[in-house]
């Protein structure tokens, strides 16, 4: 890898944020892609309606670590609402470098955004 491959998917490829689990989450996600088989758990703290910290665990190729570590970097600061329309594409633009063939990475980490905040939701209506 020269100075070519000096790129933000390689940043977070080789220095993933965000690894590991939020005990006791207000919103949580498992998702798996179903062509290459890789797991992605997302794990979310949210405080006044803003999501205040996001963790994940993947288990997978290089470029779904790589994803999930933009998507949860991406994800703290953001509304729930904000959260809600967050895009594959919004991932996609920002992870510089990473191979076309692997772009499923980033449908995978938006999926897990998307049913994590859902999963929020979901908790608050039932409270």
């Amino acid at each position: 890898m020269g100075a070519a491959r000096n790129d933000t998917y390689v940043e977070h490829l080789r220095h993933p944020r965000n690894l590991g689990d939020i005990d006791d989450p207000d919103g949580e996600s498992v998702v798996r892609d179903e062509v290459c088989g890789d797991l992605l758990r997302l794990t979310l703290r949210i405080r006044e309606h803003r999501v205040e910290k996001a963790k994940f665990r993947a288990f997978g190729c290089g470029a779904t670590v790589a994803a999930s570590s933009m998507m949860t970097e991406m994800l703290q600061g953001m509304t729930v609402e904000e959260a809600l329309a967050f895009r594959e594409d919004d991932v996609a633009r920002a992870l510089v470098g990473l191979p076309r063939h692997r772009l499923h990475s980033t449908g995978l980490a938006q999926r897990a955004a998307l049913q994590a905040i859902q999963d929020y939701q979901r908790r608050r209506r039932e409270k």
